[in-house]
């Protein structure tokens, strides 16, 4: 049920600010198999997908798109981020990544992570500086502009293909003269 309430625009801060909290310690954490303080002698436990944290992780996925504070909100809970993390490290390490629980994980780390260069304090600290000519748009200029796409390109409304929008900058990708080729591993 909290599931499919925090689908509803207006309920998904009202879930954030009397949930957040509860959802996290009391099952986001412990399912998880993250601890805070590990023995010295016990090994990593793995996550339990239960129906639970499905449900949970689900209704914490919905909120997490909520916008610029719900961000915040959810990257700033203790121990959210570090149990997803762990959460998802025990999924791959033991090829258990085809179920919803993981596809819910997934997606609140891709929520936290959108506009993170903007909305943690101090970030912008962590930015490397583009040298470029005099007069030539660089650093935090480039940036505004790149923020268009993932690529820095933009195809305006009205253009044809192959036509750019002159207001962004463009990234040409080198064309492939192998096969592209990739290693499977077991």
């Amino acid at each position: 049920t909290l599931w499919n309430l925090s689908s509803y625009e207006p309920l998904k801060m009202v879930i954030i600010d009397h949930g957040l909290q509860t959802l996290t310690h009391e099952v986001i954490v412990p399912h998880s198999g993250w601890e805070r303080e590990p023995n010295e002698d016990s090994k990593p436990r793995d996550a339990e997908w239960t129906t639970v944290f499905k449900n949970t992780s689900g209704c914490l996925r919905n909120v997490s798109s909520d916008g610029a504070e719900a961000r915040r909100r959810l990257r700033e809970c203790e121990g959210l981020v570090d149990a997803l993390l762990h959460a998802l490290q025990s999924a791959v390490g033991r090829k258990d990544t085809d179920n919803k629980s993981v596809e819910n994980c997934v997606c609140i780390m891709r929520n936290l992570s959108y506009h993170v260069h903007k909305e943690v304090p101090g970030a912008d600290r962590y930015q490397e500086a583009e040298p470029g000519p005099p007069g030539s748009a660089t650093g935090s200029q480039r940036r505004r502009r790149d923020d268009a796409s993932c690529f820095g390109g933009k195809k305006a409304k009205g253009k044809k293909d192959g036509e750019v929008d002159q207001n962004f900058d463009t990234l040409d990708l080198p064309k492939r003269t192998e096969a592209a080729k990739g290693e499977w591993t077991e």
